[in-house]
């Protein structure tokens, strides 16, 4: 499944489909976030609006990050550190900032045209990283070290389109 493209899911759906799944109340509305900066970055919304809820939880966090951080995709600040250490994670002031980091990278990685850019406010954006996963399912051992971690999201996807 490209990561890149036209979105396949009308934002009424993806809203939808998040409360079926018993998101947290503020979940389903980052979608309209997601289908706004995705478009404008050339990124599937439903892609990484599916990788959101599963780095979430469908907003519910359980680990370390909670939903003050604003960061919907497990972002780690620039220096890392381990998944068990909050301070090791971003905060953004805003939703907004959190999902056009969200997007950025996730077209970093999908090696979008115009990439790396330096307005964003991905602060892991680095060159390196440019077409590491052009697919969902390449992102499995790339963006998270499980190997199935791109064939999960293509299942929530595939989930929500049905919605």
């Amino acid at each position: 499944m490209n990561i890149l493209g036209e979105s396949q899911v009308r934002v009424a759906s993806a809203e939808k489909w998040a409360r079926s799944k018993k998101a947290a109340p503020f979940f389903p509305e980052l979608a309209p976030l997601y289908w706004r900066f995705a478009a404008e970055r050339g990124v599937r919304p439903e892609v990484a609006f599916a990788q959101a809820a599963k780095e979430t939880g469908f907003g519910k966090f359980g680990g370390v990050v909670d939903a003050s951080f604003h960061n919907p995709c497990g972002m780690k600040i620039p220096r890392g550190g381990g998944n068990f250490d909050a301070d090791a994670h971003q905060r953004f002031p805003t939703w907004a900032q959190g999902i056009t980091a969200h997007i950025d990278h996730l077209a970093l990685y999908a090696g979008a045209l115009s990439y790396p850019r330096t307005d964003t406010t991905d602060v892991r954006h680095v060159a390196s990283l440019l077409g590491k996963a052009k697919t969902v399912e390449a992102l499995g051992g790339k963006w998270a070290p499980a190997a199935d971690y791109g064939k999960a999201i293509v299942a929530l996807v595939q989930a929500m389109a049905k919605t």
